[in-house]
Parts: structure tokens; sequence; C-alpha cells
């Protein structure tokens, strides 16, 4: 994560603003953010072939 702040004070106080399980260096952290990561590319491959599926019905004509 990148922030900008004017001084090392604005720094800290954000910092001790953050909630303690949303720090980086958090217990926890690493794994709680890779499941959110294979959720998020769980639901884009959802997506993808949702839209795969439409297509290749979109492309099927009846045979009579």
């Amino acid at each position: 994560m990148l922030a900008a702040y004017l001084s090392p004070e604005d720094v800290i106080a954000a910092v001790k603003a953050m909630p303690k399980n949303e720090r980086l260096n958090s217990a926890g952290f690493v794994e709680r953010y890779r499941k959110a990561v294979t959720a998020y590319q769980d639901q884009l491959a959802e997506k993808r072939r949702r839209r795969e599926d439409a297509k290749r019905r979109q492309n099927l004509k009846a045979v009579s």
C-alpha cells in the first residue's frame, strides 16, 4: 500500500488509526489477502464462463 503524507508524524498517526487486523504486519493478514485474491479470481473465472456459455448458445442454431 502506498500513500503520500506531509510528515512522518502523519504517517504514524495514520497507522495508529488503522485497525490492527488491517495492518500489513498483523497475524493472518497475508492468508486473508490470499483468500480474498483467490475468491476474486474465482468470481472472474465464473463471469468468463458465463459469457462464453452465453456466446456459445447465441451461436447455436436450431435444426429442424
